[in-house]
């Protein structure tokens, strides 16, 4: 809180409640006029577009985009496109070619499909590569996958070069901490 009171206090509490709400919460808050930036957690980028252009500010945590300075992902970007004909920086392609490749290895490995020796591998903390500085396991405790994550700062509408472009996202190297 910057100290100016408890209505800003307020307000910037409310900034961080809004952002649950997901992109329809925080394009509200650009259409009323809330002048404070946002922040939040996981930022998908279908949710960023959903936001609208110019509707979304501020910095955010993603779990994947598009520029990560990988030959993975930019191989699957390039067939994402060939296929779709759009810009491949949707993060849901990502995850479902990654889901089905780590299921592909869990079934290689143990030799089964059966749910319990799939859970078993999982649970054992295996190691998948997923297009990423570093691979991605599942806890076993919570069977949540661990894996990185990339701050972007959303760019200015005028700094855009298409409707896509909305991450100002660092490019990172493939083996990079």
């Amino acid at each position: 809180m910057n100290g100016t009171g408890a209505v800003s206090e307020l307000s910037e509490i409310t900034a961080i409640l809004t952002l649950a709400a997901g992109p329809d919460g925080t394009s509200t808050t650009v259409r009323f006029g809330f002048p404070y930036p946002l922040v939040g957690f996981n930022l998908n980028t279908g949710d960023a577009w959903a936001a609208g252009e110019g509707n979304l500010s501020g910095t955010w945590p993603t779990v994947w985009y598009h520029t990560l300075d990988n030959p993975a992902v930019e191989g699957l970007c390039r067939r994402l496109q060939q296929k779709i004909r759009q810009a491949a920086g949707e993060t849901t392609p990502w995850i479902d070619y990654i889901t089905l490749k780590l299921l592909a290895q869990a079934i290689e490995e143990t030799k089964s499909t059966e749910s319990d020796a799939l859970i078993a591998h999982f649970e054992k903390q295996t190691q998948f590569d997923i297009m990423k500085a570093r691979k991605g396991y599942f806890r076993s405790w919570d069977h949540q996958l661990v894996q990185e994550a990339y701050p972007f700062t959303v760019k200015a509408k005028a700094d855009m070069k298409d409707k896509w472009d909305h991450a100002g996202a660092r490019r990172r190297r493939a083996g990079a901490s």
